[in-house]
């Protein structure tokens, strides 16, 4: 993921997506004045277009993705913001729609994908998002995160967030405008 502030890059996944791992957890810190707009970049590994991972092997699968995160004010200790179905989102990347390739020896041929173009400057705070959806809220059991997620403390309003499908919808822009 790349999460970007009023369109400037604040941070990326220190973990390379090609990493066999369940949940990634990052820090970032900047300075903002409400409001101010926070952007999100959040991908499922994929090996190419057909939207598969471990593709050629017998672990051969369609991903799941989730993704959550939380603003805190460091100056008063306050979570100023997280992530719920309030933020946007625009789904840039979907595969495999005909899931039944999923076992494919030739996924890239035999799997089909949506793909759009990422809209010019959709990190800026002017940017408008009215045409996009709304982020879907999924439980923790949907999404089922390991290695780090409980070790977090997580502000009640956190949920865990994704397109409206977990394994189709592989990569995702995400925004929110943060007024208090």
């Amino acid at each position: 993921m790349a999460v970007y502030v009023d369109g400037e890059l604040i941070g990326e996944d220190s973990v390379p997506i090609t990493t066999e791992r369940s949940f990634n957890a990052e820090t970032f810190t900047f300075r903002a004045v409400a409001p101010f707009t926070v952007a999100i970049e959040a991908k499922d590994f994929k090996e190419s277009d057909s939207g598969l991972e471990y593709i050629g092997t017998d672990k051969q699968q369609m991903g799941d993705g989730g993704m959550v995160a939380q603003v805190t004010d460091l100056g008063s200790g306050k979570v100023v913001a997280a992530t719920d179905d309030s933020w946007s989102e625009l789904v840039v990347h979907r595969a495999p729609l005909n899931t039944e390739c999923e076992k494919s020896t030739d996924p890239d041929t035999a799997c089909e994908s949506e793909i759009i173009d990422t809209p010019k400057d959709w990190t800026s705070a002017d940017f408008n998002d009215t045409s996009w959806g709304s982020a879907t809220e999924w439980t923790v059991a949907d999404v089922g995160p390991k290695g780090g997620y409980a070790e977090i403390e997580w502000d009640d309003g956190a949920k865990l967030i994704w397109g409206s499908d977990l394994k189709i919808d592989n990569t995702i822009l995400f925004r929110k405008e943060i007024t208090a």
